[in-house]
């Protein structure tokens, strides 16, 4: 799990002025359908490789103050967000790679 946690923290070190608070572990318990998806999912985006293992976790953070700093239109200027979810998935052995993230 430490290297899924490494990934969501390595995504907020290239988000401009956003602070992370907290990443916790919420589920690695999933259905083959929800793996089938995921693994839909991780075809469209362009990779090749079938998961196998699907973790999902939330974070709390704060938005930079400054709008134009943030570059999704979900998300508002100085402002604290709790429970953002985010799904990750690997192959057997292979790296975590973040399939979603929202809410």
């Amino acid at each position: 799990m430490e290297d899924a946690v490494k990934v969501i923290k390595r995504k907020f070190k290239h988000m401009k002025g956003f602070e992370l608070h907290k990443v916790y572990f919420v589920d690695d318990e999933f259905s083959e359908s929800t793996l089938q998806a995921v693994n839909e999912k991780g075809k469209k985006q362009g990779w090749t490789e079938k998961f196998t293992q699907v973790v999902y976790f939330q974070t709390d953070f704060q938005t930079p103050i400054k709008e134009s700093d943030i570059n999704n239109p979900e998300w508002e200027a100085n402002t604290e967000y709790i429970h953002y979810g985010w799904t990750l998935a690997r192959s057997d052995g292979g790296k975590w790679r973040i399939i979603s993230e929202g809410y």
